[in-house]
């Protein structure tokens, strides 16, 4: 059993061209992690390659020793249930999409700091994936 959830990263605004960030155990947190990795590369956002190794260093973190849990590939694993959140590192922008339609438009967008500010500034006590405002489903 897991909680399955993925994260596509955009390095370059071009959504055919990304990576995948998959985690078997913490879907329910995903946000949340996501939420702190940016925070903590707030200062890279506007370079590519640093924030996709910070944001994945960030994610990972507590699987750093460990064998199972997690991993980084060019494909979809499957999830279940939650939307991919799509990450535009080139546009500094975060949207959600179903399963599988990771390289579709989305209906909404969020930048990187409303995303920030939503999750952990001004809702820290809301469940996890509850009512974050990225993409209509």
């Amino acid at each position: 059993m897991g909680d399955r959830a993925n994260l596509y990263i955009v390095p370059d605004g071009d959504p055919d061209e990304g990576i995948y960030f998959y985690t078997h155990y913490s879907g329910y947190r995903l946000n949340d992690a996501l939420s702190a990795a940016l925070d903590f590369g707030r200062s890279r956002w506007d370079d590519e390659a640093y924030l996709t190794r910070i944001l994945a260093s960030q994610i990972f973190k507590e699987l750093h020793d460990d064998t199972l849990g997690g991993g980084i590939s060019l494909s979809r694993t499957g999830g279940d249930g939650y939307p991919i959140i799509v990450v535009d590192i080139a546009n500094q922008r975060l949207y959600a999409l179903p399963e599988g339609a990771e390289q579709g438009e989305p209906d909404e967008t969020t930048v990187f700091e409303s995303f920030y500010s939503y999750v952990m500034r001004e809702h820290p006590e809301r469940e996890p994936y509850e009512n974050v405002p990225i993409t209509k489903m």
